[in-house]
């Protein structure tokens, strides 16, 4: 009985599941299948007794939310580039700028006119880096420029991050960079509603790099306008290495400080003035304008998916102060996150979402626990003793988020930081009373043209997160860089989670630690590939335990540190240059190299890697597993299997695994499926497994 209420908690778990198992298709699903479960789910809801009507309503909400995600994919289906294009002439309207850390700007194509491709195989959206002569433009000019044209590029290996799916929901059907001069045509008499919001946001950045010089000119711009292309690469890893990554994302702190600054910055004003303070309830009007200042950070911090959460939260929290209830609970929480997921179902795949509400999920059920203790600790405390008491609540509040988000930080970004508290320690109190509030103060100053006042100030304290993070970054051990693991450790780790913190019974939340093994088997059973190979075919690794040993350290510096990440490899070097007994031996010259895997098991594989065509003289007839980077003709007799140009182009970036005398082979064509942001560019993907005497390939489902 006493866990009755919160079953309510669990109704954003149903349909979020069913995107999960949306995206997990191998194969765009029809329509009917959608609609054939919701019709079969809402009968067994009417046809059900009471007991049954709760497993009934799950399945309802779970075939709600596989249809959701069907809707949301049609609702921004839009053209997406097929091939490379090389240069082409574009003529399209800006939509959104970015400044970079390094100068450059990252263009928001709309409505766009490419040479040489008909308008109905045009993207939608079209993003591009643009280099110098770009000052002068603004959300809403028609322009003009020459510029290299690609897709969105496939995923660096079979189950990383996918930024065509995430292009795809965005509407971004192509990538590139400016080859000439960005040439402004006209500028927009009347820019809609959200390109009036990216010039505001651009001309507060502007005004504010402008006022704060360099790297903490940077940060500020981005607490303010949620803008972080500017801030330089070796901060924003010392940031994150030292567990202050959450302080660049606008969430709920950033939300919260800055409507709490302005609900009592209101009410002070009001109580100042005895005629009003007397005749009005002050709470209430502070609330009202407090939730505008709210909504105004929303949509000047770019509406992300964590910003939304913490505006729907915020709203509902100040809602209830003019009903005179109390407003934080999980219910709050599980409201946010159903309308989240019924807005942009393919929110549930992204880190940010997964860690915000991992981690206000655990605050709140933590401090609903310890919320009566925190009470009682407080009563008639002295000044020493609140700052005491408030220092340890930053404490024990780091320590609940870092728990809650470390499965989703170590899924995402491979890596667990070790010095967060102490971090966060020093940051979180500089954030909340000094940096947060001189620039809420400068904000309100802007149209006054004296937001220099409180901007200079607010960057001196940017400048001590920054160094405090550099600082905690550079003590030994700092971060830990770990392999990636399966989704359905993931998805494991979170149902644990979620079961030990919204029941109250001790008996049940024991319960949780069942998914958390089952987790942890998972991870402990999987194991990373012995080689890969780019999507391009132009770098070729072998995986060891002490590094990642590559083909080359010219070409391919993205895919290389894509790779070490996401294999938890630090140490990267090139094969023929190893040593020591973990590193592979590679036997190479001009045409190509022969490899021996240290993780190899005997008896071993002959492995070879052509690079120009006489080198497959000798191993098409001697090789055992042949990695071309040309075409290979079908009479190449030998090798068992051949991974070939064709092969590369059509199915992606290949994952290898070495079994003894078998090789396993996964491309990220195979991992990603054909979906409407994954199609196949050249019909089916080359085959995988391995060739018959005829050299023919089978084909391996």
């Amino acid at each position: 009985m006493q866990e009755r209420d919160r079953w309510v908690l669990w109704v954003p778990l149903p349909p979020a599941l069913g995107i999960l198992f949306y995206f997990a298709l191998s194969v765009e699903p029809p329509i009917s299948l959608g609609l054939l479960g919701g019709a079969v789910s809402m009968a067994l809801l009417v046809v059900m007794r009471r007991r049954g009507r709760v497993v009934a309503l799950a399945l309802a909400l779970l075939a709600g939310g596989f249809l959701l995600a069907q809707w949301r994919t049609a609702q921004v289906a839009a053209p997406v580039l097929s091939r490379d294009l090389g240069a082409v002439r574009i003529d399209a309207v800006i939509e959104r700028i970015e400044p970079q850390a390094d100068g450059a700007l990252r263009i928001l194509l709309s409505r766009p006119h490419v040479a040489g491709l008909a308008a109905a195989g045009t993207p939608k959206r079209l993003r591009l880096r643009v280099r110098g002569g770009a000052d002068m433009l603004a959300p809403g000019d028609r322009v003009r420029l020459r510029a290299h044209l690609a897709p969105p590029p496939r995923p660096v290996a079979p189950g990383a991050f996918d930024f065509a799916r995430q292009a795809y929901f965005q509407g971004i059907g192509g990538v590139g960079f400016a080859l000439s001069r960005v040439e402004k045509r006209a500028s927009a008499a009347r820019p809609g509603f959200w390109r009036q919001v990216h010039r505001l946001r651009l001309s507060v950045d502007h005004r504010i790099r402008a006022a704060v010089a360099g790297r903490a000119g940077a940060m500020a711009s981005a607490l303010l306008t949620g803008l972080r292309g500017g801030i330089p690469d070796a901060d924003e890893e010392a940031m994150q290495t030292a567990g202050l990554a959450h302080l660049l994302a606008i969430s709920g702190l950033h939300m919260g400080l800055v409507t709490a600054a302005a609900f009592f910055l209101v009410r002070a004003l009001l109580a100042a003035i005895p005629a009003l303070a007397l005749r009005m309830d002050t709470r209430k009007v502070a609330a009202v304008l407090a939730w505008g200042v709210a909504l105004g950070y929303l949509l000047l911090a770019g509406a992300t998916y964590p910003t939304q959460r913490a505006f729907l939260m915020t709203s509902v929290v100040l809602f209830a102060l003019l009903l005179d209830r109390q407003a934080i609970s999980l219910r709050l929480v599980a409201f946010a996150a159903l309308v989240v997921l019924v807005l942009a179902p393919e929110a549930v795949l992204s880190a940010s979402f997964q860690m915000s509400f991992a981690a206000v999920v655990a605050l709140v059920a933590a401090y609903e626990r310890l919320g009566p203790h925190w009470a009682e600790l407080s009563r008639e405390a002295g000044p020493g003793r609140r700052l005491a008491l408030y220092f340890l609540g930053v404490l024990v509040t780091t320590a609940v988020a870092e728990i809650a988000i470390a499965p989703f930080a170590a899924f995402h970004f491979n890596r667990l930081t070790t010095y967060g508290l102490l971090a966060n320690l020093v940051a979180v109190p500089v954030m909340a009373f000094w940096v947060m509030p001189l620039g809420l103060l400068a904000l309100v100053l802007m149209p006054f043209g004296l937001e220099s006042v409180a901007l200079v100030p607010m960057g001196w304290g940017t400048e001590i997160v920054l160094r405090t993070a550099e600082q905690v970054a550079a003590l030994p051990g700092s971060s830990l860089h770990l392999a990636a693991f399966p989704p359905p450790a993931l998805l494991l780790a979170a149902l644990g989670g979620l079961w030990a913190l919204i029941w109250r019974a001790p008996a049940l939340r024991v319960l949780s630690l069942l998914p958390l093994a089952l987790a942890t088997a998972l991870v402990a059973r999987d194991r990373a590939p012995d080689m890969l190979i780019g999507r391009n075919g132009d770098l070729v690794a072998v995986l060891e335990p002490d590094g990642l040993y590559v083909s080359t350290l010219r070409r391919a510096r993205f895919e290389r540190s894509a790779w070490a990440r996401h294999y938890g490899r630090v140490h990267i070097a090139r094969w023929d240059r190893a040593r020591g007994t973990a590193a592979p031996a590679a036997a190479c010259d001009g045409a190509g190299c022969l490899l021996f895997p240290a993780r190899q098991t005997a008896p071993a594989l002959r492995i070879a890697v052509a690079k120009r065509p006489d080198a497959l003289l000798d191993d098409c007839f001697r090789a055992d597993l042949l990695i071309a980077r040309l075409s290979v003709d079908a009479w190449c007799p030998h090798p068992k299997w051949l991974i070939d140009r064709r092969a590369i182009m059509e199915g992606g970036a290949h994952a290898i695994w070495l079994e003894g005398e078998n090789v396993r082979i996964r491309t990220v064509a195979q991992a990603t499926g054909r979906r409407p942001w994954a199609p196949w560019p050249h019909g089916r993907p080359a085959p995988t497994g391995p060739r018959d005497a005829a050299g023919d390939t089978e084909r391996v489902q």
